[in-house]
């Protein structure tokens, strides 16, 4: 079969592998569709890895995936040969103590599709994946589409696991209007929860936020010129972009008692610089995001009802070919693009 795979930094190569074979009896063989480009995927084309998780090279990286089975595992009973799936690429254990108390996200186990040292990613024609987790999709959704559930997954579980879920009206900030930023403003639609303003350095992403409902946007140097117009006005903060700035920048936005939910991964930062003392006069919560959990299946409900505009988020399509050439226009933020998919016919 044909493979990505990262043979150094920012470089890819096209190589013939032999096809997996089954060797969990409750695995299934998905013939992959179609493969997101994530941020995290980026990080690692960049960088060679994410903190410290770090790429050996050669690695084929890529989560964000949807495909048709291929092949079923002897104890598989719940999908068929032909079944329309979305992957969910984190591989819990169901044992640890995590698992028993509905974590399986923070599974002390737990194995990532495309993650250095844990399992092969989705940049393959052909991909292993355990039958759990597989989620059928319906004949009328494309594979772009359920690929794209896994990011707004995590956008959905940022969402619910911050007090906007218990506010009668908060006013709330996204920094970063990238793929996450944009599923964190998604999802707040659906929920009628409409006092948001996102920030982001590139205009071509604010005009896709403006276009999916948000009528406030902004770059982030005008709130600093703007310093007094923003200080103390929200009540909770997204941080979709990983970056030093945008968290210092946080503990200035936000109202006393407000709530700073990181959901952006720095790539190489190993410490966030806390402002302890702002922090602590204005009591604010700090809440990490750990990708998602659960949240798959509500992700591809809302995208199959049409509650989330995915056509004018996902703006460009490749074939496995042009994988460096999809990674080299992420990583230079050229030609307006936010989400790029890589699709195998």
């Amino acid at each position: 079969m044909k493979q990505i795979q990262l043979t150094n930094k920012k470089t890819f190569q096209l190589a013939e592998v032999k096809n997996p074979e089954l060797i969990n009896t409750n695995d299934v063989l998905v013939k992959m569709k179609s493969i997101g480009v994530c941020g995290s995927d980026i990080h690692y084309f960049e960088d060679g890895q994410i903190g410290d998780q770090k790429i050996i090279f050669p690695f084929t990286i890529g989560h964000e995936g949807s495909g048709i089975i291929e092949e079923i595992g002897s104890n598989v009973n719940d999908l068929k040969v032909g079944d329309r799936v979305a992957i969910e690429p984190a591989i819990s254990c169901g044992e640890c103590d995590q698992c028993l108390n509905q974590r399986p996200h923070t599974c002390l186990n737990l194995s990532f599709i495309g993650c250095p040292g844990q399992r092969s990613g989705c940049l393959s024609e052909f991909l292993p994946v355990p039958s759990k987790n597989c989620i059928k999709i319906p004949d009328d959704m494309t594979y772009q589409e359920a690929t794209f559930a896994e990011p707004l997954s995590i956008g959905i579980y940022a969402v619910e696991q911050s007090k906007a879920m218990n506010h009668s009206n908060p006013t709330m900030g996204i920094l970063g209007s990238g793929p996450i930023g944009l599923s964190v403003l998604s999802y707040l639609n659906t929920l009628n929860l409409n006092d948001v303003l996102i920030s982001d350095p590139l205009q071509d992403r604010l005009h896709i936020a403006k276009s999916i409902g948000c009528n406030k946007t902004i770059t982030p140097d005008l709130i600093d010129n703007e310093q007094d117009k923003f200080l103390n006005s929200f009540d909770i903060i997204y941080e979709c972009c990983g970056q030093e700035d945008s968290f210092q920048q946080a503990f200035q936005l936000l109202k006393p008692g407000g709530e700073l939910v990181i959901v952006g991964i720095p790539p190489t930062l190993d410490h966030w610089q806390l402002p302890v003392g702002l922090s602590r006069r204005k009591e604010i919560t700090i809440k990490n995001i750990r990708r998602q959990n659960n949240c798959m299946e509500k992700a591809l409900e809302l995208i199959g009802l049409k509650k989330i505009q995915t056509d004018k988020l996902i703006t460009h399509n490749f074939n496995l070919e042009q994988t460096q050439e999809a990674f080299d226009l992420v990583s230079g933020y050229q030609d307006g693009i936010l989400k790029a998919m890589i699709n195998i016919s």
